[in-house]
């Protein structure tokens, strides 16, 4: 069974702050979440529009931010990278889209908490909601930012 979990959200940003994809990534990579796996990046190259064709590149993070972030923001288009969580292979793929909204997909080692059988005589697999509120909702609550909604939607 093929379960897609996603976890979308809009962030209000306080007094004097300026959005800036390059400073939303970093949120997530000062508090636990890396980009870099097995020494490459995986993200939505320059000029991917709507076209989602995923690229793989070994490249340093600050190279990253220059190359790709910035020149992808000042185009307006959608920002995608894969991010992991700690040492783990646990990760999701975010989209940052110009308004600054956020989605991410929870399509990486997916966290799930297994169900017992019970009447239905079957396993549920359902996405640990709990596990990715705890892991990125706090990256947006700063002295700058902070989440105005968020919704997680789980299909099968």
């Amino acid at each position: 069974m093929s379960v897609s979990a996603y976890l979308d959200i809009y962030l209000a940003k306080k007094a004097g702050f300026v959005f800036s994809a390059e400073k939303i990534i970093r949120c997530m990579l000062d508090n636990g979440w890396r980009i870099l796996h097995k020494e490459v990046i995986f993200f939505l190259p320059v000029g991917d529009i709507d076209e989602y064709d995923w690229q793989e590149e070994k490249i340093t993070e600050n190279d990253f931010f220059v190359e790709i972030v910035k020149k992808k923001e000042s185009a307006k288009e959608i920002i995608g990278v894969d991010l992991y969580w700690k040492e783990t292979e646990v990760g999701v793929s975010m989209l940052m889209f110009p308004s600054y909204e956020l989605s991410f997909s929870a399509s990486i080692n997916r966290m799930s908490i297994d169900l017992p059988e019970i009447s239905l005589k079957k396993k549920i697999n359902i996405t640990d909601v709990s596990w990715y509120l705890n892991a990125i909702l706090p990256c947006f609550e700063t002295v700058e930012l902070s989440v105005s909604k968020y919704v997680f939607s789980q299909t099968c």
